[in-house]
């Protein structure tokens, strides 16, 4: 086996509570969209079905047979119980980044960039602008124009 010696690529990955629910909130939404086909089926309002084979519900011929249903009140417990798993994935997502300081690292500027000491911004334009500076942009056909405004 030949090993390059390329330095090893940087991967940032997201903590086990933010890949968790993402991917329980993935299978919600899958399992929301097969059941939600299934419940279409029942009464199309365009001239197209969906095939049964993609849809979630059980199976149709024997709910059929079994108490007149063709798989609809099954497809709704599974829109339902999806439909759970997709608001409690969504709250435990929005609980631990609440907790864990997730929200507040990530999303809001730190205390550094509002010193002005980095221009954590762009305008339109591309031009930076730093916290507390008043900065006006302005595009033309040259290129981007930026400049300080006298306080």
């Amino acid at each position: 086996m030949h090993r390059s010696s390329a330095p090893p690529r940087d991967v940032q990955r997201h903590r086990w509570p933010v890949r968790i629910t993402h991917w329980l909130m993935a299978l919600a939404i899958l399992a929301m969209i097969g059941s939600g086909w299934r419940i279409y089926n029942a009464s199309p309002i365009f001239p197209f079905r969906f095939p049964d084979g993609v849809t979630l519900g059980g199976d149709g011929e024997a709910a059929l047979a079994w108490h007149n249903d063709p798989g609809v009140a099954s497809a709704i417990a599974w829109h339902f119980a999806a439909m759970w798993v997709l608001a409690g994935s969504y709250f435990l997502f929005l609980l631990w980044g609440t907790l864990s300081g997730h929200f507040w690292h990530d999303f809001l500027p730190s205390d550094r960039a509002r010193s002005g000491a980095t221009s954590p911004r762009r305008c339109a334009s591309g031009c930076h602008t730093g916290w507390g500076t008043t900065t006006r942009c302005r595009r033309s056909s040259t290129g981007a124009r930026c400049w300080r405004l006298p306080s």
